[in-house]
């Protein structure tokens, strides 16, 4: 009668110790993958507010140049796929006699969303060339959102 040994030493991994292994690695993927989406949505986002923020003094210089009417009015923008609204609004003589207050916004979304009351009111200190900025906040099923500043020009 034979005997056999009570131990039978084995090198190499169990088929547990391989699939609790596979499992770590998968989730750690997993979070490393969301990470990375998240990532690129935030630095999508902050593209198009930079882009957002371009085009609002873009249009805010045009004023003091001169090369634009000083008229209210709205245009489209679209850029790398995403479709901006340009829209100014004039006052006469404000904050004084001779000066046009000029608030220029653009807004998009990435899709379906309402904009609601701003978040701050723009910063203005003085009566010269004061520019603030407003961030909207977005409800609804999407993400909206704006950028406003706020220029004082001389009335021509």
């Amino acid at each position: 009668m034979s005997r056999l040994p009570k131990r039978i030493r084995s090198d190499g991994f169990s088929l547990v110790e391989a699939l609790v292994a596979l499992t770590m690695l998968s989730a750690g993927v997993l979070m490393l993958g969301g990470a990375l989406t998240s990532t690129n949505r935030a630095a999508r986002g902050s593209l198009e507010a930079t882009v957002a923020e371009h085009l609002v003094r873009q249009k805010l210089a045009s004023f003091r140049e001169g090369s634009a009417l000083l008229a209210d009015g709205a245009e489209q923008v679209r850029l790398d796929g995403v479709q901006y609204t340009r829209t100014w609004r004039l006052r006469r003589d404000v904050p004084r006699a001779g000066l046009v207050e000029v608030r220029v916004a653009a807004s998009w979304s990435d899709y379906a969303a309402t904009l609601v009351e701003p978040l701050s009111r723009p910063l203005v200190s003085t009566l010269t060339d004061v520019e603030g900025t407003v961030d909207r906040l977005a409800t609804g099923s999407g993400r909206a959102r704006s950028r406003e500043i706020v220029g004082y020009v001389a009335d021509r």
